[in-house]
């Protein structure tokens, strides 16, 4: 859980999303997504987060996150806590992958 909301804290950040880069963060914030409802806001909210970086997106793209997203959003999610706060935050995610100059 810690980790989750440190992600999204640091994701705010230029310079730590330049180091991102190197590592893989993205299946791990969809895997959260999927397997913890509990964490889902602040799992795609890291993913948002991250969507300010092209590089980031375009690793987002390769990694499936658009299927995967549309597919979790479809899914009832009753068992978050928010299940409407969780949608709204995974199409947060999609539109801000949309709104890239270059891979959106």
């Amino acid at each position: 859980q810690f980790c989750v909301k440190a992600a999204r804290l640091l994701a705010l950040s230029a310079e730590c999303r330049k180091k991102m880069l190197a590592a893989d963060c993205i299946r791990p914030m969809l895997e959260t997504i999927r397997t913890s409802p509990g964490l889902c806001v602040d799992a795609a909210g890291a993913l948002t987060n991250m969507m300010e970086s092209s590089d980031l997106v375009q690793k987002a793209i390769s990694a499936q996150a658009v299927p995967t997203l549309l597919d979790l959003a479809s899914k009832s999610t009753g068992e978050a806590d928010d299940a409407a706060a969780c949608k709204a935050s995974i199409v947060a995610v999609l539109k801000k992958m949309v709104a890239d100059r270059r891979y959106g």
